[in-house]
């Protein structure tokens, strides 16, 4: 289930739909059917964040501020 879930979210972003790249995000930081992977995440979150949602906002600045999954960058974290 988990995996059919995730390639119907994985599909759905080739439109960059937000919120499933929020979910995805969030499948990925924490490892929800999936293995975590926080460079994953950390793209998915990018993705949503652009689109204004303030959870990924919130991920990615945390992403930022300790170097999760890139590098570290506590300017752009505090920008979020």
């Amino acid at each position: 289930m988990a995996e059919i879930s995730q390639l119907a979210l994985k599909n759905s972003l080739k439109n960059k739909n937000a919120k499933q790249s929020e979910q995805l995000g969030y499948l990925y930081q924490y490892g929800y059917g999936v293995n975590v992977n926080h460079i994953k995440a950390r793209e998915y979150y990018e993705i949503s964040a652009e689109k204004n949602l303030s959870y990924s906002q919130l991920n990615l600045g945390y992403y930022y501020l300790v170097g999760r999954g890139g590098e570290k960058n506590p300017i752009k974290a505090f920008k979020l």
